[in-house]
C-alpha cells in the first residue's frame, strides 16, 4: 500500500485578496501559513490573488516565504479610493461589496484557466475582503467544484438601522451566496460560527467549522535570530517624538531608567478599535508620562491612522511619550513585541465574536497583555481562560484608567501573568493548517 507521502497531492485553488507583497493586514499571514504547510498534508495549493497595484502599501520582506512550487496568479485589480476617485471622492456604488470589486471578473477568468489547467479537487476563498468570496462563488457555479469559504468572521454581523446602507446590503448578498452554495464554511471562533448560524439556522452545523487564527513558530525563531542588539536601539528611539527629552537627559543625578514600552501593533480606527478612551485615560493616569517614577512610552505601530489621532494626542499633551509609527517588516514587528514590556489589545463590542490574529502573536511573544475589549467578547473569554491579561471595556475611560494602573503595577513588580512557552505551542498555525486540511478533504470527498 502506498504511504501518505507517496500518495498524489490533491490540488486546491486558494482565492485570497491579501497576499505578499501586500503590507498592513495581518490577515495575509493566515493564507501564507496555510500555503506553506498544506503540501506536507497532501495538498498542492495554487494561489489566486490581486495585482499588487491594488494594495495601498507593499513590502517584499515576505515574498521569499512563498514556497517556490506554489503558483501565484495575480488578477487585474484597482482600488476605487485610489484609482477611480475624483479629487479623493467616489460614489458609494463604486465600492460594492468593497473597494476592490474590479478584480472579480479578471480573477474569475484567471481562476477558470487555472482550473482547466490543473484540475484542483476543491476551491477555497478567504475574507475579510467580500469580493474574494464572490470570486469563489462564481468559480464554483461555473465549474461545479466543491467550495470551502473561509469567512473568518461573519461578513455582516448585527448592523444597526443607521448602517444598513448599500454596502451592508451588498455584503448580505455575498454572505447569502456563501450560505447557499459553499460545501463548508470556516470561522475563526465558535462565537462567530454561532452568530452566523443564528442568521442561517437551516444550515447543518456539520457544514460550519472553526479554524482559529494562530502564530507561526518559524517567524518568531527568525525574529529572535535578528540582531536585537542593533535593532533594539532603533526601535527604542522611535518611541520618542522629535524634540522630546531622552531618558538620559531626564536626570543628570540618577542613572537613566529604561522606559516601560507599551506597544499596540496593528490597525486602529473609530469603527472597530478606537484608541480615544485609552488616550484620555493615559492623560489622566500618567500626565507626566511616568509610572512610579519610571518613564513610560506608548507606541502605536502600523496603525494607518496617524493623521486621525495625532491631533488628539497633541491636544492631550501626550506627544512627548505617545508615538504613532509606521509598520515594520513582519519579523521586525515580532521582535518589537518580544522586546515590549506590555502589549495593548484593542477590540470593540461590535467585534465581540472575533479574536484577531494579533492575540496569538501576543501569546507567543510571552509578554503581559492589557486587553481593552468588549464585555463578554471572545477576546475576554480567551484571555480569562488562559489566565492572562488585565481587561477593561474599550470605550470606558474610567475603567481603562484603573486597569492601566493595576497593569503597570504588575509589570513593574515582575508579576504580570504571561503565556508559558509550552502552552503557546497549542496556537501554532501548523496545527491550524491540519484542521483546514481536514475540511478540504471533507469537501473534496
Amino acid at each position: 500500500m502506498a504511504s501518505q507521502e507517496q500518495a498524489p497531492l490533491r490540488g486546491v485553488l486558494m482565492v485570497a485578496f491579501h497576499f505578499p507583497p501586500q503590507k498592513g493586514s495581518s490577515g495575509l499571514q493566515r493564507t501564507l501559513r496555510f500555503v506553506q504547510h498544506l503540501r506536507g498534508l497532501g495538498w498542492a495549493p495554487t494561489v489566486l490573488t490581486a495585482h499588487e497595484r491594488a494594495y495601498a502599501e507593499c513590502a517584499d520582506d515576505q515574498l521569499a516565504e512563498i514556497p517556490a512550487d506554489v503558483p501565484v496568479l495575480r488578477a487585474f485589480a484597482l482600488d476605487t479610493a485610489r484609482h477611480l476617485a475624483i479629487r479623493g471622492k467616489y460614489l458609494g456604488a463604486m465600492a460594492l461589496p468593497d473597494r476592490w470589486w474590479t478584480w472579480v471578473v479578471p480573477a474569475f477568468f484567471t481562476g477558470l484557466r487555472a482550473i482547466r489547467r490543473s484540475r484542483p479537487a476543491v476551491l477555497y476563498s478567504t475574507s475579510p475582503i467580500p469580493s474574494a468570496q464572490l470570486v469563489g462563488w462564481a468559480l464554483h457555479r461555473a465549474t461545479g467544484l466543491p467550495w470551502v469559504a473561509d469567512l473568518r468572521d461573519p461578513l455582516t454581523g448585527r448592523a444597526s438601522a443607521a448602517t444598513r446602507g448599500l454596502r451592508h446590503r451588498a455584503q448580505v448578498f455575498v454572505e447569502r451566496c456563501v450560505a447557499r452554495r459553499a460545501a463548508h464554511i470556516v470561522f475563526t471562533t465558535s462565537a462567530a460560527r454561532a452568530d452566523f448560524h443564528s442568521r442561517y439556522p437551516a444550515l447543518p452545523l456539520a457544514r460550519l467549522h472553526v479554524v482559529e487564527n494562530g502564530y507561526d513558530e518559524g517567524d518568531f525563531l527568525a525574529a529572535e535570530a535578528l540582531d536585537a542588539a542593533l535593532l533594539a536601539p532603533a526601535l527604542a528611539a522611535e518611541t520618542l517624538v522629535a524634540g522630546a527629552p531622552s531618558v538620559a537627559q531626564s536626570s543628570s543625578a540618577a542613572p537613566p531608567q529604561k522606559p516601560l514600552l507599551l506597544l499596540h501593533s496593528g490597525l486602529v480606527s473609530d469603527a472597530v478599535r478606537t484608541p480615544r478612551a485609552l488616550l484620555q485615560a493615559l492623560a489622566q493616569a500618567l500626565p507626566e508620562g511616568e509610572f512610579d517614577g519610571r518613564p513610560v512610552r506608548v507606541v502605536f505601530r502600523g496603525s494607518q491612522a496617524e493623521a486621525t489621532y495625532r491631533p488628539l494626542t497633541a491636544a492631550l499633551g501626550l506627544e512627548r511619550w505617545v508615538a504613532w509609527r509606521p509598520a515594520l517588516p513582519y519579523r521586525e514587528a515580532l521582535l518589537e513585541m518580544l522586546q515590549a514590556d506590555g502589549l495593548l489589545l484593542l477590540q470593540g463590542e461590535q467585534n465581540n465574536p472575533q479574536v484577531p490574529a494579533k492575540v496569538y502573536e501576543y501569546f507567543r511573544a510571552g509578554r503581559p497583555v492589557l486587553g481593552l475589549v468588549g464585555e463578554g467578547s471572545e477576546c475576554t473569554r480567551l484571555l480569562a481562560a488562559e489566565g492572562l491579561g488585565t481587561t477593561a471595556p474599550l470605550e470606558d475611560e474610567a475603567a481603562i484608567e484603573a486597569a492601566l494602573g493595576a497593569f503597570l503595577k504588575q509589570v513593574v513588580a515582575g508579576i504580570a501573568p504571561v503565556m508559558p512557552a509550552a502552552r503557546a505551542k497549542n496556537f501554532s498555525r501548523a496545527g491550524r493548517t491540519a484542521e483546514l486540511a481536514t475540511v478540504l478533504g471533507a469537501a473534496a470527498s
